[in-house]
């Protein structure tokens, strides 16, 4: 087991490109005193981007561990559960950052919620994020109530992730628009609302926030978005640096900017 208790440790998914390997290099440059675990679906292209950042940042080596995660695989998500116990018992932080675009219906709601939904659930159920840790998972301006057209009251009546995961399955089935990332990130909003709710998480004063990166210069964005990858990762980490424990007027809420202002959807 790694030995040095006084580093907080957080697992970012979905590192080997755009935001998320962004926010890793920012983590590595302020110096945060963290252990960052490194994950990606794949494994050559995880363990050949992590190496660049150990190859940019020797000092890194030391703080930066890399494991291999699906999140759209429970068997997968069960392997780093064991893997960090045995390593760090438990974690601090989960950056919910792993997600698809341009890609089929099913994809999309699979990898952005319900494999959001499973690694989120998964952890808080095996104990694995500490007492005053952050949940915090990466949304989109784009998922708006407007985006679900005449079907938007049913999110907004909303009240459980049950009520979140049957309305991902009903929108699969019948097909409501023809834009299932915005309703992917939709659900991700409220995820973490209801999610930030919830008695147990109160209880452990785990702090739950939703962000909107913006539209960046990645492979997702594309060239034409208007901010460097450093906007997004910019307001994970505001977040990632807020105080521990429940501030109310933040729990749950949506953040596009680093500021203690969040925003509606």
């Amino acid at each position: 087991m790694y030995s040095n208790n006084s580093k907080k440790v957080i697992l970012i998914t979905g590192c080997n490109k755009g935001i998320g390997y962004t926010l890793v290099e920012i983590l590595i440059k302020q110096n945060l005193n963290m252990n960052i675990i490194f994950t990606a679906r794949n494994d050559n292209l995880g363990n050949t981007s992590m190496n660049k950042l150990i190859s940019k940042y020797p000092q890194s080596r030391s703080f930066l561990f890399y494991h291999q995660l699906d999140i759209t695989s429970k068997e997968s998500i069960n392997s780093i559960i064991n893997w960090i116990k045995s390593k760090f018992k438990k974690i601090d932080i989960l950056f919910n950052n792993a997600g698809v675009y341009n890609n089929p219906k099913e994809e999309v709601i699979n990898t952005n919620v319900f494999g959001t939904f499973n690694i989120t659930t998964m952890f808080l159920e095996k104990n694995i994020i500490n007492n005053k840790g952050k949940i915090i998972s990466v949304g989109s301006g784009l998922g708006c109530f407007s985006c679900a057209g005449n079907h938007q009251i049913y999110f907004r009546n909303a009240k459980s992730i049950n009520d979140l995961i049957n309305l991902a399955n009903r929108y699969l089935k019948e097909n409501w628009t023809s834009a299932p990332y915005s309703i992917s990130k939709l659900l991700i909003h409220l995820f973490a609302k209801i999610l930030g709710e919830d008695a147990e998480i109160k209880r452990k004063e785990i702090s739950v926030y939703a962000m909107d990166p913006g539209w960046c210069k990645t492979d997702m964005g594309g060239r034409g978005a208007p901010h460097p990858p450093e906007h997004g990762a910019n307001i994970g980490l505001f977040l990632i640096k807020l105080p521990d424990g429940i501030n109310p007027k933040l729990q749950g809420k949506y953040f596009n900017s680093p500021s203690e202002s969040p925003s509606s959807f």
